[in-house]
């Protein structure tokens, strides 16, 4: 079962995307059955991942040429199925607690909230084709397979796209319709990213950061907690959320009634709604 959200007292000094992903996150991962999702996959590959490394390890994992074909014949698939229907890009654990920055340590690996999509065209991350485990590919070889079906390409080493490894060039196919160009070019980027966060470390964005009004979230999120496992009356939820509002007033307070609006909304959010959060 989730555990409590994280500390988020500096959640609006980070961007609007971490943030939204990050509200994202908790609410899905309070979802019963994306819960049982992850456990299944777990329950079914955890053992393997021990022995091989887990996919979201920063120091690897460096499969052996069966392993890699195991993984892409049939864990890629598994995984992808899960992504899909969650419309996020990792079938993360759903008790991990991200920071608000949106980074997690998870053995000795800097971990970045997953991102979410509501095309399945954005699972090609996972869209893998069983190989021939005599021919190990390179890991060139596996981004070029991972993102074979994307009308792009990235050109150069990290000498031609700038010495931090912060710039990437592209190509545009110009005969492809726009809408599939910018989708492509916003998936390259995302890659690039999550690159750039396995070699170097998570970027800092210097840029001025507008601030969003998500407080609501938050209370959503500690309302859902407060009534499903800390089995509180919606009057003792309103206490919590709001005290002075709530200093010497009985069950009838309208505060009462905000506690439940807070409690529905955020089941709303965990049934399915966390998709279209847009800050």
């Amino acid at each position: 079962m989730a555990q409590a959200m994280s500390d988020a007292q500096s959640i609006e000094d980070i961007s609007p995307d971490v943030q939204i992903s990050w509200f994202k996150w908790e609410f899905l991962r309070r979802n019963a059955d994306f819960q049982k999702d992850c456990a299944s996959f777990e329950a079914q590959y955890g053992d393997w991942f021990k022995e091989n490394g887990y996919w979201w390890s920063r120091k690897g994992p460096a499969y052996s040429p069966h392993a890699w074909f195991i993984f892409c014949s049939k864990i890629a698939p598994c995984a992808k199925d899960i992504c899909i229907r969650w419309g996020v890009s990792d079938p993360y654990d759903p008790n991990w607690i991200f920071e608000a920055n949106g980074i997690r340590m998870e053995a000795g690996s800097s971990v970045a909230l997953p991102f979410f999509f509501n095309d399945a065209k954005d699972a090609d991350i996972w869209d893998m084709r069983a190989i021939d485990p005599e021919v190990f590919p390179s890991e060139d070889d596996r981004i070029d397979a991972m993102l074979k079906d994307v009308p792009l390409k990235i050109e150069g080493s990290r000498s031609e796209t700038g010495s931090d490894g912060r710039m990437i060039k592209v190509e545009v196919d110009i005969t492809e319709p726009l809408h599939v160009t910018i989708a492509a070019v916003e998936r390259r980027i995302e890659f690039a990213r999550r690159r750039f966060e396995a070699q170097i470390g998570h970027p800092v964005d210097h840029r001025r950061k507008p601030r969003l009004r998500l407080d609501q979230y938050k209370r959503y999120l500690r309302a859902w907690d407060l009534r499903a496992k800390g089995n509180r009356t919606f009057e003792q939820i309103a206490r919590d959320l709001f005290a002075p509002e709530m200093e010497n007033e009985g069950p009838y307070h309208p505060a009462v009634k905000k506690a439940r609006t807070h409690f529905r909304r955020a089941c709303e959010f965990i049934d399915g709604g966390y998709r279209h959060i847009e800050g």
